[in-house]
C-alpha cells in the first residue's frame, strides 16, 4: 500500500488516501509515477468495517509522528472521533477491517473537541483498549 496526498476537492486542505501499489506505475522515463484512478475515486473515502463485514465509520485522517510512522487513523464512527491504533486494522480490498464492535467503539476512548495532538499516557491507554502494544514500547 502506498499513502498518496492530494488537495482537496476545493483545492483547500490535504487528503490523505491509502493506494494499493498495483495502481501505480512509472512513465517511460522511470522517474515519475502514473496514477491510473480518476478524481472521483480519491474522493471516496475509506471504509473501515469490522470482521463480520458491518460498517464501522470511515477513516478522516492518519496521525503520522516524526519518524514518519501511522500510529494512528482517527475514525469516524456516527458523531464520534476515535483514535484507532494503525496496527489494530488490515487491509482487505479497498477497505479497512478492525475486530471490534458497535459496542467496544461506542465505549473506545473519544477524540476530544479541541483536541489535535495526544500525550504519550492516552496514546498507550488507547493501544491497550485496542489490545495492541504501542510500537515505541517494542524492542527491536
Amino acid at each position: 500500500m502506498v499513502i498518496f496526498s492530494h488537495m482537496g476537492m476545493t483545492g483547500l486542505g490535504q487528503k490523505v488516501k491509502i493506494i494499493p501499489y498495483e495502481f501505480l506505475s512509472l512513465d517511460e522515463t522511470g522517474k515519475n509515477f502514473v496514477l491510473d484512478v480518476s478524481k472521483e475515486d480519491l474522493t471516496l473515502s475509506i471504509e473501515v468495517k469490522n470482521l463480520q463485514g458491518e460498517k464501522l465509520g470511515e477513516i478522516g485522517d492518519f496521525v503520522i509522528d516524526s519518524m514518519g510512522r501511522i500510529p494512528f487513523v482517527l475514525l469516524s464512527h456516527g458523531a464520534k472521533m476515535i483514535f484507532i491504533p494503525y496496527d489494530a486494522l488490515s487491509i482487505e480490498g479497498n477497505f479497512f477491517v478492525l475486530d471490534a464492535t458497535q459496542e467496544k467503539l461506542a465505549s473506545a476512548p473519544a477524540v476530544g473537541e479541541r483536541e489535535d495532538s495526544i500525550d504519550q499516557s492516552k496514546a498507550k491507554e488507547i493501544y491497550r483498549y485496542f489490545g495492541q502494544t504501542p510500537y515505541w514500547t517494542e524492542e527491536f
